[in-house]
């Protein structure tokens, strides 16, 4: 199995949305050390997880939240 250091949203798949289930499906790249491709997966959100994640990424956006160092 190889090891991945990232994901990324694979740009050749549209994010969707099951209208029956309202479950939004992104679709991500595993990435490895050296940001090649080594494999595909999905993060699945229902309402809540979306709310949750785009309240996430606006507050990191507009600089409200907290910095964290990689390491």
């Amino acid at each position: 199995m190889t090891k991945f250091r990232f994901t990324a949203i694979d740009p050749d798949r549209p994010v969707a949305r099951d209208k029956i289930t309202d479950i939004i499906t992104v679709p991500l790249l595993l990435c490895d050390a050296a940001a090649a491709p080594v494999g595909e997966i999905n993060l699945l959100l229902d309402g809540v997880g979306a709310e949750l994640l785009h309240a996430s990424l606006t507050r990191a956006l507009e600089g409200s939240a907290t910095i964290r160092g990689f390491g």
